[in-house]
């Protein structure tokens, strides 16, 4: 048994620490991207209810992403007791010590330093994705003459036809009351025809659209196509599970990448903040974490 109650840093250990921090930590992040865009797990989770019962709860949602999340940290525990194994390191019986150690100043520091990193990291990645946001200009786009979509564009104003048709409906119910609805409508080229991958689907609150030009309202629950032109911002691939199968059936193909316009995101040419993560709130929240790390006690036995 080594000597210590603290397991030996050696390059072993500290590159499996490095691989825990980064396997939980990207477990965690991809999960909640697959719960906010509805697409991968998440996506087929909901997807798997609605065919089931016709409706879909995202607390059980939720709930199976967290079932999934806490089983996915089994091998990282596997691992540490394999490493343990290997080491002749067994924390049970210095348990005592490593409590002590994590109340000791320097136990309270690297916890302080772990947070206040993840935090800084998280922070960092929101700022610059809000300021390059903030830079984008809208992008005209006509899928009537554009016959691809320039790279890394996020933010635009495309027109086409809304092929009211083939529009999936998702009802968004809470306390057994509708509290609204999200349309996912393919935006096509006048010129498209049956057969041909569709590059956009625009997703909307809004059940009408008015057209100012010539005067006229028309409904997306009628079913009808017809000419439009939507601001909204742009994500790759996002495109819900439900919303592939349902256009599947309609043996309707989607384009890689196809593009999902939130017209949400958008509000007079510019990015709409209040869909924006706050970096600063998360900044702050982060270091009040860190620093109760920093300056907790011992609890008394």
């Amino acid at each position: 048994m080594t000597s210590g109650s603290l397991p030996p840093q050696t390059p072993r250990r500290i590159a499996f620490t490095v691989f825990a921090l980064f396997y939980v930590f990207g477990m965690a992040g991809y999960l909640a991207y697959s719960y906010s865009t509805q697409t991968g797990l998440s996506g087929w989770l909901m997807n798997w209810q609605l065919r089931t019962f016709s409706e879909a709860h995202s607390s059980l949602t939720q709930a199976a992403l967290i079932v999934v999340w806490i089983v996915g940290l089994v091998p990282i525990f596997y691992l540490l007791m394999r490493l343990n194994k290997a080491e002749n390191f067994v924390p049970a019986q210095h348990q005592a010590e490593l409590n002590k150690a994590a109340y000791t100043p320097h136990g309270r520091a690297l916890t302080a330093l772990l947070i206040a990193g993840v935090t800084a990291a998280i922070f960092g990645y929101l700022l610059f994705k809000q300021q390059h946001l903030a830079s984008q200009r809208l992008q005209q786009l006509d899928l009537n003459t554009d016959a691809s979509l320039p790279a890394g564009v996020e933010l635009a104003n495309m027109h086409g036809t809304l092929a009211a048709e083939y529009a999936y409906l998702l009802e968004e119910v809470k306390y057994g009351r509708k509290t609204g609805s999200i349309y996912y409508v393919p935006l096509l080229p006048a010129t498209w025809q049956a057969g041909q991958p569709v590059r956009v689907v625009v997703k909307t609150r809004v059940p009408v659209y008015q057209n100012l030009a010539l005067r006229r309202v028309y409904f997306i629950d009628s079913a009808r196509a017809f000419s439009a032109t939507y601001d909204g911002r742009l994500h790759a691939n996002d495109v819900p599970t439900f919303v592939r199968q349902h256009l599947a059936s309609q043996q309707i193909t989607l384009a890689d990448p196809c593009y999902v316009l939130d017209d949400e995101e958008v509000i007079n040419g510019q990015v709409n903040e209040a869909q924006l993560v706050n970096p600063w709130l998360v900044l702050g929240i982060g270091l009040v974490v860190a620093l109760s790390a920093f300056i907790r006690k011992q609890p008394t036995a």
